[in-house]
C-alpha cells in the first residue's frame, strides 16, 4: 500500500514538474528568450536539421511515458536515449547505400573529366563540364564546385570541394588533380582513368565485404530485440520479479545493467561495420575570397 502511495506521488509529481517546465518554456519562447541548446548539438550528426526538434520532442515523450508507466527514470532516460539513437541505429543500411552512391558518382566524373581532357579541353574546362553533369549523389557539392571554379582559382575550387566531400576516395582524386594542376602533367586523362578504375574496385571490395557483414547484423538485432521483449514482458507479467528496482539502489544497478548493454550491443554493431580509411586531404581550404581571384 505504502509502496502504491509512493509510486502514485512519484508520478504526479514528474507530471507536475513536467507541466511546469512546459509553461515556463512557452514563457520563455513568447518573450523571444532561447531557453534550450540547439536542438542539432544533441543528436548524431546523421539527423536532419529539419527533424532535430521532432525528434527531441519524441524522446522527450518517450520518456515521459515510460516514466509514468514504470515510476523508474533510469527507464526513462534509456527510453529517451534509444529513441534519439533510432535514426542511426536504423539508418545504417540507408548510410552505407549513400556512402556507395558518392564513392560511384566520384568515379563517373573522374572519368567524364578524363573524356574531356582526351577530347583536347583544358584541365578547368573538362572540371567544369564534368561538374554540371556529375550524379545525384554529389550534384550539391559540384555545383558549389563550379560556381567557385569560376570565380577562384582551380586549386583553391578544388580543395573546398575536397572539404565539402569529405570522403577518403574524393581526396585522392582531388589530390591528384592538385598535382597536375601545380606541375602542369600531361597524361591526365590516363590518370584519372588509374583513380576511376581503382575507385570501382574499391567500391565492389566494399560492397562485397558488407554484404557478407549482413549476417552479423542481423544477429545482434534479434539479440536486440528478445533482451527487450523479455525485459518488457516481465515488467507487465510478472511485476514481482522486478520489484527491487523501485529503489535507490534498484535505479543504481538498473543504471549499470544499461549501460554494459549498450556498450556491449555498440561493440557488436561496430564489429559487423567495415571501417572507414583516414582522410588523405586534411589541409585547410585557402583563404581566397569567394567574389574572384586577388
Amino acid at each position: 500500500m505504502v509502496a502504491g502511495v509512493s509510486a502514485a506521488v512519484a508520478i504526479a509529481a514528474g507530471l507536475g514538474a513536467g507541466f511546469g517546465a512546459a509553461a515556463w518554456l512557452a514563457w520563455l519562447s513568447y518573450k523571444g528568450v532561447r531557453a534550450l541548446p540547439d536542438p542539432r548539438r544533441l543528436l548524431p550528426p546523421s539527423v536532419r536539421p529539419d527533424r532535430a526538434t521532432a525528434l527531441l520532442l519524441a524522446a522527450a515523450a518517450a520518456g515521459a511515458l515510460v516514466w509514468s508507466l514504470s515510476g523508474w527514470p533510469t527507464a526513462a532516460a534509456a527510453a529517451a536515449a534509444l529513441v534519439v539513437a533510432a535514426p542511426r541505429l536504423l539508418g545504417v543500411k540507408a548510410a552505407r547505400r549513400r556512402e556507395v552512391a558518392r564513392q560511384k558518382a566520384v568515379a563517373a566524373w573522374a572519368e567524364m573529366t578524363r573524356d574531356a581532357v582526351a577530347a583536347g579541353a583544358g584541365l578547368q574546362q573538362a572540371l567544369i563540364e564534368a561538374a554540371v553533369a556529375a550524379g545525384a549523389a554529389i550534384e550539391t557539392e559540384m555545383s558549389a564546385f563550379k560556381r567557385r571554379a569560376e570565380r577562384l582559382s582551380l586549386e583553391a575550387a578544388l580543395e573546398r570541394l575536397a572539404a565539402d566531400l569529405a570522403t577518403p576516395t574524393a581526396d585522392f582524386v582531388v589530390a591528384a588533380l592538385l598535382n597536375a594542376t601545380r606541375h602542369e602533367a600531361r597524361d591526365v586523362a590516363a590518370l584519372l582513368a588509374r583513380l576511376a578504375e581503382s575507385i570501382r574496385d574499391e567500391v565492389d571490395m566494399r560492397v562485397e565485404i558488407n554484404a557478407k557483414r549482413a549476417g552479423i547484423r542481423t544477429e545482434v538485432k534479434g539479440v536486440i530485440m528478445v533482451t527487450f521483449g523479455t525485459a518488457v514482458g516481465v515488467t507487465v507479467y510478472a511485476s514481482e520479479f522486478v520489484e527491487a528496482y523501485d529503489t535507490a539502489a534498484g535505479q543504481a544497478v538498473m543504471a549499470l545493467i544499461l549501460a554494459l548493454f549498450a556498450v556491449g550491443s555498440y561493440a557488436l554493431l561496430r564489429l559487423a561495420q567495415l571501417p572507414v580509411p583516414e582522410r588523405f586531404e586534411r589541409r585547410a581550404p585557402r583563404s581566397e575570397p569567394e567574389g574572384g581571384r586577388r
